[in-house]
């Protein structure tokens, strides 16, 4: 009896698991509509491990994009970010240790970072001369400030109050609070001659959504340019299930391919798509971050403890380590894993 009890309670398991993964199959890819998906990934637990379960990654047969299995809604996604999750100088509060790492990596690494973006988007964009530029998914604003520099005239959207205010009251850009997917009802239609979105894609259940408030929102011949992590790229099938941006899970609902965005951009009308690498100094964060997983903002800033800015400074090192090879997997390879893709709106 108890042999057959376990046994039933095996099939019955085993039974869920294949119709949750049938189900999985039947849930359109969020870039190209299809129904036809494989198994990627299983057992992707959270690496900042702050939202409990495991989740899978399906791959979509025709994009090649990676999809979060089960599938959150979008009202469910604030609930998975911890209150210190992205960087910013004023980030570290606990020591004075943390102050000065955190000084440090922002006068070093971060800053020349976010200047390598800005120029990088003034070419894009074709310059930046006396041009309106919206940042969705703004931060704190340190892409701004030196987006700003480049001669754009900015201005920031993000789901998080206190970074808005922030950004209004210590760099006097105009900047609103909402959700990535409210932007047509807080801006003009035809009323930004730029708009990019760092990072803001793979955490969007809705991206057609979102690209089509892009386009409404850009000037005829305005540019979005998007920064995504890259399924396809040379890092992302070195390391696999290891990758950090996979580990994201369930923050990162989807890691797109660049025939995925392709794809996507162009169904809402977006034209001459161009793909580059992104930051090398960022892309090779990736890999000691994969490599070195408790080296993240999280564990280091959000409490005391000084073994987390141990393995941040070794994460640092290992991305250091990691630079020749970002590089070529972005201008030699040009497979990057880390991925700038730009396109305009039609005249």
């Amino acid at each position: 009896m108890i042999v057959r009890a376990n046994e039933a309670a095996t099939n019955g398991s085993a039974a869920g698991e294949i119709a949750a993964h049938d189900a999985a199959l039947r849930v359109p890819c969020i870039y190209c509509g299809s129904v036809r998906h494989e198994r990627m990934y299983s057992g992707v637990r959270d690496r900042l491990e702050y939202v409990d379960g495991e989740w899978a990654f399906e791959r979509c047969l025709d994009c090649d994009a990676a999809l979060l299995s089960p599938r959150p809604k979008s009202a469910e996604l604030g609930r998975f970010y911890p209150p210190v999750y992205t960087f910013a100088p004023q980030v570290a509060q606990q020591s004075h240790l943390q102050k000065l790492l955190a000084r440090l990596e922002y006068l070093g690494p971060y800053r020349w970072m976010y200047r390598s973006q800005a120029k990088q988007i003034a070419r894009l964009c074709q310059g930046g001369e006396s041009k309106r530029l919206l940042d969705v998914g703004c931060g704190r604003g340190l892409r701004l400030l030196e987006t700003r520099r480049r001669g754009f005239e900015v201005q920031g959207v993000d789901f998080d109050p206190a970074a808005v205010e922030y950004l209004r009251e210590m760099h006097g850009i105009p900047a609103v609070a909402c959700d990535v997917l409210d932007l047509r009802q807080r801006f003009a239609a035809e009323s930004f001659d730029a708009i990019t979105a760092y990072y803001v894609v793979e955490h969007v259940v809705e991206v057609d959504r979102l690209l089509r408030d892009a386009l409404a929102l850009l000037r005829p011949g305005g540019w979005l340019v998007v920064a995504v992590p890259l399924i396809d790229g040379v890092q992302a099938r070195w390391l696999g299930h290891r990758w950090c941006q996979v580990c994201e899970a369930p923050r990162h609902v989807s890691l797109p391919s660049v025939p995925a965005m392709q794809t996507a951009m162009e169904a809402v009308g977006f034209v001459d798509l161009r793909v580059e690498s992104d930051s090398y100094l960022l892309s090779a964060s990736s890999i000691g971050l994969s490599l070195v997983p408790s080296g993240t903002t999280n564990a280091a800033y959000a409490g005391a403890a000084w073994l987390g800015l141990v393995k941040r400074v070794l994460a640092a090192g290992v991305s250091a380590a990691a630079l020749p090879f970002a590089v070529w997997e972005g201008a030699v390879a040009r497979r990057p894993s880390l991925g700038v893709i730009a396109a305009r709106r039609p005249l």
